[in-house]
């Protein structure tokens, strides 16, 4: 009985341990992002998110017009994500979803 207990008590602590860096678990979101544009409609997005790995679609608009996707990565919780072929824009806004892996 000992050995059975103490046995669930490390799978607990295992599992436990390998979760916690991400406390949304099944959930990914964005902290905080920045775009930087760049020659011929290309925009680069960084961001910080609460995952560790995943990946990441980002639907950009300016105001309610859409203007195209950005497809990237989170790494170490660090987003990155790239979109060619975006008009000019004057109010750059995001939604996104984060697949976590």
């Amino acid at each position: 009985m000992r050995a059975l207990l103490t046995t669930l008590a490390v799978a607990i602590f295992w599992c436990a341990s390998a979760l916690a860096c991400d406390d949304h678990v099944g959930k990914c979101e964005l902290e905080a992002w920045r775009a930087n544009s760049a020659a011929m409609g290309m925009v680069m997005i960084d961001g910080s998110a609460t995952c560790n790995n995943g990946t990441a679609t980002i639907r950009l608009y300016d105001g309610d017009k859409f203007l195209g996707v950005a497809d990237g990565f989170v790494e170490a919780h660090a987003l990155q994500a790239v979109a060619s072929g975006i008009p000019a824009y004057s109010d750059l806004k995001i939604k996104y979803s984060i697949r976590p892996r």
